[in-house]
């Protein structure tokens, strides 16, 4: 390919370790780049960066304790998850564990934690798809519940004035009421 700086040259590709520092920790990390050899400009192209920023990623996770791309795409395979279920069963979405096994992604802290115990014990896996495939329980009572069924004492007249500690009294038991989680067999709606 020629050189786009001085027109005359031939590029090819090269690496380079170049040191780099991150949390504290120095190491080195190969570098992929293209130099004209006439001019000596160096360049990258999409696929060179691609691989530089994948590099880049896979110091961070050594230094951070993250499981490496291999090491979770294993995990994943043991456990017989596509990608897209692995990220709905483990969460992250369809594309995460994607980004995560090649290396383009450093996953947060508790997700790294998360891929270190399934790491070490694939089988929480089927524990983990158990607790996701149970129905969720709603144990409160929906908002209109809390809704009193009398005006409130605003609008309540000077001869209503006795009845409004009542009403108060019923509207505080019927919001402490709301917050109480549903017995087996209770239903919605007024008590």
């Amino acid at each position: 390919m020629k050189c786009d700086v001085c027109g005359e040259g031939t590029v090819g590709p090269f690496t380079r370790v170049r040191q780099i520092e991150y949390a504290g920790a120095m190491g080195n990390v190969m570098l992929h780049f293209s130099r004209c050899n006439i001019c000596c400009s160096e360049m990258t192209n999409e696929e060179q960066s691609m691989l530089n920023r994948r590099a880049v990623i896979r110091f961070k996770k050594m230094t951070d304790g993250v499981p490496l791309g291999y090491d979770i795409r294993l995990m994943r395979k043991t456990a017989k998850l596509s990608q897209v279920e692995a990220g709905s069963v483990l969460g992250g979405g369809p594309t995460a564990f994607s980004k995560y096994e090649n290396d383009d992604l450093l996953p947060d802290a508790g997700m790294a934690t998360l891929l270190r115990l399934l790491i070490s014990d694939p089988t929480l896996v089927e524990r983990i798809k158990a607790q996701k495939n149970q129905t969720s329980i709603v144990t409160h009572r929906p908002f209109e519940s809390m809704i009193p069924s009398q005006p409130s004492s605003v609008w309540l007249s000077t001869s209503d004035a006795d009845d409004e500690d009542d009403h108060m009294s019923s509207y505080m038991t019927k919001l402490v009421e709301a917050q109480k989680p549903l017995m087996p067999g209770e239903n919605w709606g007024p008590h």
